[in-house]
């Protein structure tokens, strides 16, 4: 599988740029929804966030499947009719194998170590 380095380029770049709009915790997560749902969301949060997976994801045109509580484990493509899981799909979208996918998806990283794994999948820095 050929990793697919301008994809992750774009992405890693894209949470960059808007922060407000990541969140590595949560594959996809509708803070307006969970507001409805009557969870105590800090104001500073609106709108969706997602993780790189999740970014990965909704740019290349599939659209989450939110359940009661605003989070989305599940995308669907509009195209082929299909729902997977985002992380199966950002893997296959990024060309990524397991283990290296979930390094990179860990709800534990910080946008420096995703730019550290980018280095080391691809050789070259996505901040340059």
């Amino acid at each position: 599988m050929e990793i697919n380095k301008e994809e992750l380029f774009l992405v890693y770049k894209e949470i960059s740029a808007w922060p407000q709009n990541w969140n590595q915790r949560h594959w996809a997560i509708d803070y307006d929804k969970l507001r409805e749902a009557g969870f105590h969301v800090a104001e500073r949060y609106c709108g969706t966030a997602y993780c790189f997976a999740g970014h990965t994801v909704m740019r290349n045109g599939w659209t989450p499947q939110w359940d009661a509580n605003g989070q989305a484990r599940y995308a669907t493509n509009p195209e082929i009719h299909v729902a997977e899981s985002i992380s199966y799909t950002a893997r296959k979208i990024l060309g990524l194998c397991e283990g290296d996918a979930a390094e990179l998806f860990s709800p534990d990283n910080t946008i420096e170590m995703i730019r550290e794994k980018i280095i080391e999948l691809t050789g070259e820095d996505p901040a340059a």
